[in-house]
């Protein structure tokens, strides 16, 4: 799954750094989706969305204030449950 999201990232040299986005916030957004849709598939569903659009763009989401993420994936996986 990881290989996907990296084959799309817009910058190559950011690939660690977007393994560890990945990896602190996975749980974050799939428990928020799953929260929404009570549906386990529908979630991975939003969870892949989520961290697809992350990756094609990378390079535009702030990252130094990790506050700012959690709340922007967060938004962006309600989004995609409500959808």
């Amino acid at each position: 799954m990881l290989a996907m999201y990296l084959a799309v990232l817009d910058d190559r040299s950011s690939e660690e750094q977007f393994i560890d986005v990945y990896n602190t916030y996975k749980r974050l957004v799939y428990h928020t989706a799953y929260k929404i849709m009570g549906d386990s598939y529908l979630a991975e569903d939003v969870l892949q969305e989520v961290f697809l659009y992350v990756a094609k763009n990378f390079s535009k989401i702030h990252r130094e204030n990790c506050h700012k993420l959690a709340a922007y994936l967060v938004s962006c996986s309600r989004s995609r449950a409500y959808d």
